[in-house]
């Protein structure tokens, strides 16, 4: 029944993450039978280490088996230099952290966000440089502009 629901809500344009992998009740057995959008890797998973071989052969293969299921990652809790540097090497190309940002009330995010993009859509201008939205979740530089997920709301689980 569950899984109707989901699928019902998906239908909708929802997207479902699953929250904080790699720690509390995330398993390989939810991944396995839920329809993920998106998989959030837990903060705690990695935090402490930047460049240990052990975290960043697990982490590898976390990002290639989502990967491969279709299911996009995040990485959460990036705060330093070497650990974007990591996670561009095993391929994740989408963090949250504040290395880029501490978190920041609704509507300052809206005025340095989307305000800015929206003024340029209107004048006709086409910006060169990488919105700080962009480099707030691509470590990489890539953009999303022509993704199929486009406009669709993350739920996370």
């Amino acid at each position: 029944k569950m899984i109707s629901v989901i699928d019902q809500l998906k239908e909708m344009g929802l997207m479902l993450c699953m929250d904080d992998f790699g720690s509390g009740y995330s398993s390989l057995n939810l991944l396995k039978d839920v329809p993920f959008d998106i998989l959030k890797i837990d903060k705690d998973f990695f935090s402490e280490v930047d460049t240990s071989r052990d975290t960043m052969i697990i982490m590898q293969r976390i990002v290639e088996m989502a990967t491969d299921l279709g299911i996009k990652v995040v990485c959460e809790g990036v705060e330093t230099q070497g650990q974007i540097d990591m996670l561009k090497k095993i391929g994740c190309r989408m963090v949250q952290g504040f290395y880029y940002s501490k978190p920041i009330p609704l509507a300052a995010f809206m005025d340095k966000y989307l305000k800015k993009e929206d003024t340029a859509k209107a004048d006709g201008e086409k910006d060169e440089q990488q919105s700080d939205a962009d480099k707030s979740i691509r470590p990489d530089g890539e953009d999303d502009k022509g993704s199929a997920d486009k406009g669709k709301a993350p739920v996370t689980a």
